[in-house]
């Protein structure tokens, strides 16, 4: 997905000149990672799947997270568009960094201007469309999968 030269901890909207292109945010937020509170990255090749695990990581209201990202292999996993799955799991979020406009989850496509929003500042449209019809992220063969607790939405990008 490439490099960027954002480094500033704060989180913005999808899609968002503020935030860096081709971009996955299972949990946009500024995280500490110390002590145990790690991340981990596994390539799972006997399942065909990369695996981006946040364990314990914390905000700096002590909020602690803990979520996965998994990335599906399409050639192993494949989907009707021949689009790659794209799993966020989550075991313990505390959405409580209010100081910092809470956390950003959802997925911007190569050039920020197009992508889909879970939840921004606190507020969760369920994966609205952010952008004019006819973007370049606007592909009818485009498709993603974004599992949340106790929810799940499958939404097309046309």
């Amino acid at each position: 997905m490439g490099a960027t030269s954002l480094v500033h901890w704060r989180n913005w909207g999808i899609p968002s000149a503020g935030s860096p292109d081709a971009m996955i945010a299972p949990f946009w937020d500024d995280l500490v990672q110390s002590g145990t509170n790690r991340v981990y990255a596994w390539h799972d090749a006997a399942n065909d799947r990369f695996i981006v695990q946040w364990s314990r990581m914390e905000n700096r209201h002590g909020g602690q997270q803990n979520f996965e990202l998994i990335l599906f292999d399409p050639s192993a996993h494949p989907t009707t568009t021949g689009d790659g799955i794209i799993l966020f799991q989550y075991d313990a979020v505390n959405n409580n960094d209010s100081s910092r406009g809470y956390a950003t989850t959802g997925i911007q496509n190569l050039d920020g201007t197009d992508g889909l929003l879970y939840t921004y500042y606190n507020d969760s449209p369920r994966a609205q469309r952010r952008s004019p019809p006819g973007g370049p992220f606007c592909s009818p063969r485009k498709r993603y999968r974004t599992f949340l607790p106790a929810t799940s939405f499958r939404r097309a990008l046309r």
